[in-house]
């Protein structure tokens, strides 16, 4: 309440899986002063490089697999834990924009469909029907495909304007909260549970941090001191939405063959079941820079 603070949304698709949630599709500015939001601002974020600016290599994956050999701001959730994801993030976003942010939010599928169940139904310019928490996923792949139905512009930009829908839905929802009619139980609700299904963690320069780790909202991995920890973590290598269509079983099981006295043998079976009945293959892009 001293001043204004900024926060990145780091909005991911988990239909495109990477460490914290999904491959970071687009970057949200918001600003909030005295409690309110005073402006709020999306943007692709293919548009947070430099040119002019020397980068870090990429993790070795990224550059085998993917041809990928600078890391930027759009990947710089390849760690699991959001505390080191959000250093390297900030001083990459922050490089690059010039602008300072005081925490970052990451945001996902999941986390707006529980904003949406608790406003109800938005109306789009352009859009026949509401976005509700039921269809928004279809909406927005309607518009990646054809962004040109919602809009008066031609398709020729495509590129340019494929992630527009997420601005305009953003807005659209800014405007409900700000009109101050709202189901406050039904919100609250659904933001704990955002939190607790972990589509929307937070990790801020605020001055009780470690508030945010109790209640297990600051995205860190936080094994328990001297015990083995156990961490599946599946990172989307294929430019291609395909986590959409698997589904995924763990399997772990301690024992000790050799009995108590001999040291324990860990076994952890992952299994992916590819849904899709029909598909295509995913090639990688000739050239990434």
């Amino acid at each position: 309440m001293d001043g204004p603070r900024t926060y990145l949304l780091m909005v991911q698709n988990n239909d495109e899986l990477r460490a914290t949630g999904g491959f970071i599709s687009a970057f949200g500015l918001i600003t909030m002063d005295q409690g309110k939001v005073t402006s709020a601002d999306f943007a692709d974020s293919y548009t947070v490089f430099r040119n002019e600016l020397p980068y870090p290599p990429a993790p070795a994956p990224m550059r085998r697999y993917m041809g990928i050999q600078l890391l930027t701001a759009r990947d710089a959730n390849w760690s699991p834990d959001l505390p080191t994801t959000a250093a390297v993030l900030r001083t990459l976003f922050e490089r690059d924009t010039g602008v300072t942010i005081d925490g970052i939010i990451t945001v996902d599928q999941g986390a707006l469909r529980h904003l949406l169940t608790a406003l109800g139904p938005v109306t789009v310019a352009g859009v026949a029907e509401p976005v509700t928490a039921d269809n928004v996923n279809d909406q927005m792949i309607k518009f990646w495909e054809q962004p040109g139905q919602f809009t008066d512009q031609s398709d020729d930009d495509w590129w340019l304007r494929r992630k527009d829908f997420m601005g305009v839905v953003a807005k659209e929802l800014m405007t409900r909260l700000e009109a101050g009619d709202l189901p406050i139980r039904n919100l609250i609700a659904e933001l704990q549970a955002a939190l607790v299904d972990r589509p929307s963690i937070m990790a801020c320069r605020c001055r009780r941090p470690a508030a945010l780790a109790a209640n297990g909202w600051d995205g860190a991995l936080h094994p328990a001191p001297g015990a083995d920890f156990v961490a599946v973590v599946d990172a989307n290598l294929g430019y291609n939405k395909v986590d959409a269509a698997l589904q995924r079983s763990l399997d772990y099981s301690v024992t000790w063959p050799a009995g108590p006295a001999a040291p324990a043998l860990a076994a952890l079976t992952v299994t992916y079941t590819h849904t899709a009945t029909t598909g295509r293959s995913c090639l990688r892009p000739a050239a990434i820079w």
